[in-house]
């Protein structure tokens, strides 16, 4: 698959395949732990608690995947990311279904700012700045627990 950059522009992808994009916000908080913004995401039925990310296909109507990309979380989350964010794109991840190729575009966003999460979708039902360690006690698709674990070692390893 050829790599695909934040600047990348919408129209430029590949239309045979379906493409999404995942986002690890990531936030000091004020005791300094480092922390990744958990989705609890609203299940119909009675079953163990699910949590995600912010996560969505990139649309015709994005002009690029950044773009895409702020969509998302503005929808997902009520952040502006406007100013005070530090945006990295993470390995992608592809997979096949149903005679399609599904492109996971990943990105980890360092917000600096104090603005509050606002969820307004009943697709979640409340949200929790997670360290480390919670994240191994909660079901996370495994796609998305790949780029958890990515943004926890870019962190360790001092990049963010």
């Amino acid at each position: 698959m050829a790599s695909q950059s934040m600047y990348t522009r919408v129209a430029d992808l590949d239309p045979d395949n379906h493409w999404f994009v995942s986002v690890a916000v990531c936030r000091y908080q004020a005791n300094e732990q480092f922390t990744v913004l958990a989705l609890k995401i609203a299940l119909r039925e009675a079953m163990d608690e699910w949590w995600s990310l912010p996560t969505g296909p990139v649309l015709d109507t994005d002009v690029t995947i950044a773009d895409a990309v702020r969509r998302i979380v503005r929808e997902k989350t009520g952040l502006g990311l406007q100013v005070h964010h530090n945006i990295q794109q993470i390995e992608s991840s592809w997979w096949s279904f149903q005679n399609r190729t599904h492109g996971q575009l990943n990105f980890m966003i360092y917000d600096t700012s104090a603005e509050p999460v606002t969820i307004h979708s009943n697709e979640f039902l409340g949200y929790e700045w997670a360290g480390e360690e919670r994240f191994t006690s909660v079901n996370i698709p495994l796609k998305i627990s790949d780029l958890v674990q990515t943004a926890f070692a870019l962190h360790s390893f001092g990049v963010v």
